[in-house]
């Protein structure tokens, strides 16, 4: 029983590790929208390349390894709803982060370090790698809402 217990306790750490990262995303993405000078721009897409790279990458294979192995370990089954609904959230979720969010926020990375000015301001303004950094804080909230309120 203390292995579960230690297991658990990195999944609700990994989880909230995951967290910081896709949730500060938000806050710093959110700073990107306004009228910020070049060096201002480029310090931000720094900042947010770090994040995903620090917190949500190893956050979300970390906390759905361990996820997953409590499920079995605890002697929950698959065939619950909750559990199938968080496991079909968190394959989204990890399907939205590294083969959505990682290449745009890498190209995005790029951009920055290579061309900064009128391509890096046009690249920041569009809506796509807003949108999956949006998907991804809200499959997070559902997740946590699944785990949470579980019946």
């Amino acid at each position: 029983m203390h292995f579960v217990q230690l297991i658990l306790f990195l999944h609700v750490l990994a989880a909230l590790w995951l967290a910081v990262g896709a949730l500060g995303s938000l806050v710093v993405r959110g700073r990107l929208t306004s009228d910020l000078d070049d060096a201002a721009l480029r310090f931000g897409i720094g900042i947010l390349s770090r994040l995903h790279r620090l917190y949500t990458l190893p956050g979300v294979v970390a906390s759905g390894l361990l996820g997953f192995s409590l499920v079995t370990a605890t002697g929950y089954q698959f065939t619950q709803l909750w559990i199938a609904g968080a496991a079909l959230l968190y394959v989204l979720l990890f399907h939205v982060t590294l083969f959505g969010l990682s290449p745009r926020l890498a190209h995005l990375q790029r951009v920055s370090k290579d061309d900064p000015g009128q391509a890096l301001r046009s690249r920041v303004e569009q809506a796509g790698w807003r949108r999956l950094l949006d998907l991804q804080a809200l499959l997070l909230v559902g997740i946590v809402l699944l785990m949470t309120v579980k019946p």
